[in-house]
């Protein structure tokens, strides 16, 4: 049954709750912030397994000093985004900066933890700073930017219909 609505659902255009056309809401049977949740749910698993073993680090050709505190911001401020998406509303933009942020943040001290617990990583308050720095930075830009919103709300079949920004 749900096969058969999804396949239904194809080639059929929506409009989100941020007046984007996009397929892909109508392919999922769920409510918008329930998926934008599983998604950040899925980023944190991602994270997770990613930062429980050893790392190697990049190849030495692509390496710069404090490299993985550039990570720490790139990677928490998606998750920080993706953490400000299940919680925002236009007339309370603050909400998703607070949320996001302080999801991620929490989520990058609970993984710091978890590699002091493991004899071949680090606890780093240096990277704890970055994780918040990257989730504020990034929940702030996708609250006030709208250009940054409008992008990420796109689908690709609505994005090659619409080009005007």
């Amino acid at each position: 049954m749900v096969v058969t609505g999804l396949i239904n659902q194809l080639g059929k255009t929506t409009v989100n709750s941020f007046g984007y056309k996009s397929t892909v809401e109508s392919l999922l049977p769920v409510p918008g912030e329930i998926r934008r949740a599983l998604f950040a749910t899925a980023l944190c698993v991602v994270i997770f397994t990613a930062a429980g073993g050893q790392i190697s680090g990049p190849p030495a050709e692509l390496r710069f000093p404090h490299f993985d505190k550039f990570v720490h911001v790139a990677v928490y401020g998606l998750l920080a985004t993706a953490f400000a998406r299940v919680r925002f509303d236009s007339r309370r933009p603050w909400r998703a900066v607070l949320f996001g942020t302080a999801a991620a943040t929490l989520f990058g001290l609970a993984d710091e933890t978890r590699q002091y617990l493991n004899p071949h990583r680090l606890f780093e308050w240096a990277d704890v700073v970055a994780d918040f720095a990257g989730a504020l930075t990034a929940s702030l830009a996708y609250a006030h930017w709208p250009l940054y919103r409008r992008l990420l709300e796109l689908s690709p079949s609505s994005s090659s219909s619409s080009s005007s920004f």
